[in-house]
């Protein structure tokens, strides 16, 4: 009874909860809730957006950065550059 409940909120409680990137080694770059604009798979961009960005979908932040620098294909699309953007204001790991 309880569970079912809970799952019954999970939408209005998501938009409260986020990560800490830290090392970026326990933080999923697609379904976490690490950016200020919200989760880039289900809030963003749906399931193209990682093969855009070179990204596989189940990716951890850190396989998304190197050297302190982010890893991300350019893209043409004006849908994805506010993303890209928003990657690009957090520092990464």
């Amino acid at each position: 009874w309880i569970l079912r409940k809970l799952l019954k909120l999970r939408d209005l409680v998501a938009p409260f909860l986020r990560s800490d990137i830290g090392n970026g080694n326990t933080t999923l770059f697609c379904f976490d809730n690490w950016l200020s604009v919200g989760r880039l798979t289900i809030d963003i961009t749906s399931d193209s957006g990682t093969r855009v960005l070179g990204i596989p979908r189940y990716a951890m932040v850190s396989a998304a950065a190197s050297a302190g620098q982010w890893n991300i294909r350019r893209c043409r699309g004006y849908h994805l550059r506010g993303m890209i953007a928003s990657i690009n204001s957090v520092p990464a790991p």
